[in-house]
């Protein structure tokens, strides 16, 4: 028997009963203050590892084959490369097929996006490119060779090795599972991650890309090039610029000159990077604004409670002392009730954020931040945070 403990678990039924609303209250706050900012952290510190798993290279170029000629588009891309006085490095070429495909096993069949509905749909999205082996064999410098039925399969998301793949009605025998492919690398993205097939020649990629999309659909080969480039940030900028003005321009006309109607495909990760940065720091401003208002409603709530409660009981503890509890006692009493009372809903709050990671994570890799860990740590890092402030206020 410790009158001090009876005392408090006799006042918290009654703290309890009266409070629960608020308590509650308190409790979605917190949560909501921990995953917004947690989650919309998660992005902008992200955005590097993003930025990376969905662009390779620095640069790409696809051109529709036939149209132009590749020794003078890459002509073309040197000079501007020279004008801005940037080097260009590991600069690749390669002529291939391209589909949106749904893979379900070792079937591969033509995706219908108006038919994914759901995230673990969408996560069997791949982005199929097919490329003859010549075409493979010039990119990284090599002699493979192939025959008829078999393919080199890359898959730049982390899933089990397949021996055989079946693509629409055709049944390819995977002679090798490549670990590493010269324009793409593994990472955790989510958003519709490459996957390159590399077959024995350009009328096996045609005949295959018929039987995923039909025999009367054509075969369009592409024309790409990937690139590297280095130096100053400022060099840099001003390339990329050049390359969205410049290049595009004297692109359009060669087209038009040639009667191309397939346009171009024009990818530059220092563009990409200044729209994610403004557009994930937007959201990173949205998340810690709300998330303070949420902080600022907790403690207005806290304060309150605090100050009501401790005239509703001034006259209760007065009837203690008079009955023989020691001033200190009555004290250590409220101030025990008052740390239960207010400490119970950050922890609730805390196991509400864990049972929410998982839809956190699942929605954070529809923007294309499937790092796991990194959420996790945002938003526990976050909740850590938050729970120390909770603790001053």
């Amino acid at each position: 028997y410790k009158p001090r403990n009876f005392i408090s678990v006799s006042g918290m039924i009654y703290r309890m009963k009266q409070n629960a609303a608020g308590l509650a209250g308190i409790c979605i706050l917190s949560t909501m203050a921990i995953i917004t900012i947690g989650t919309t952290g998660a992005l902008y510190i992200g955005q590097g590892d993003m930025l990376r798993d969905q662009n390779p290279t620095d640069q790409k170029l696809a051109i529709q084959e036939g149209i132009l000629d590749p020794g003078q588009v890459e002509t073309m891309i040197s000079n501007l490369a020279s004008k801005n006085q940037v080097d260009i490095t590991d600069l690749s070429t390669a002529a291939y097929c391209r589909a949106f495909v749904l893979r379900e096993g070792d079937v591969i069949s033509q995706a219908g996006m108006e038919s994914i509905n759901s995230t673990e749909q969408y996560k069997k999205v791949w982005d199929l490119y097919i490329l003859p082996v010549a075409s493979y064999n010039a990119m990284v410098n090599g002699a493979y060779t192939l025959g008829d039925g078999q393919a080199l399969l890359f898959q730049s998301r982390d899933v089990p090795d397949t021996a055989f793949l079946t693509v629409g009605d055709t049944t390819l025998q995977i002679k090798q599972n490549l670990t590493a492919f010269p324009v793409a690398h593994k990472g955790h993205t989510s958003l519709e991650p490459p996957m390159y097939l590399v077959l024995r020649d350009r009328e096996a990629v045609a005949a295959v890309m018929k039987s995923l999309a039909g025999s009367e659909a054509e075969a369009y080969f592409m024309q790409a090039f990937w690139w590297n480039t280095q130096g100053s940030y400022e060099a840099l900028s001003a390339f990329s610029q050049s390359l969205h003005t410049d290049l595009t321009r004297q692109l359009s006309a060669m087209l038009q000159e040639n009667g191309g109607d397939g346009g171009y495909e024009l990818s530059d990760i220092n563009t990409i990077r200044q729209e994610w940065y403004a557009m994930y720091g937007g959201f990173l401003f949205l998340g810690v604004f709300l998330g303070l208002l949420f902080l600022m409603a907790t403690t207005l709530i806290i304060y309150f409670k605090q100050v009501s409660e401790g005239y509703m009981d001034h006259d209760r503890f007065i009837i203690l002392q008079k009955v023989g509890m020691a001033r200190d006692e009555v004290k250590a009493t409220v101030r025990k009730q008052i740390l239960m009372v207010f400490i119970l809903p950050i922890v609730a709050a805390i196991l509400h954020t864990l049972g929410a990671l998982h839809m956190m994570t699942e929605m954070l890799s529809m923007f294309g931040l499937g790092n796991t860990l990194l959420i996790a740590l945002s938003i526990f890092t976050t909740a850590g945070v938050f729970a120390l402030l909770y603790a001053m206020v």
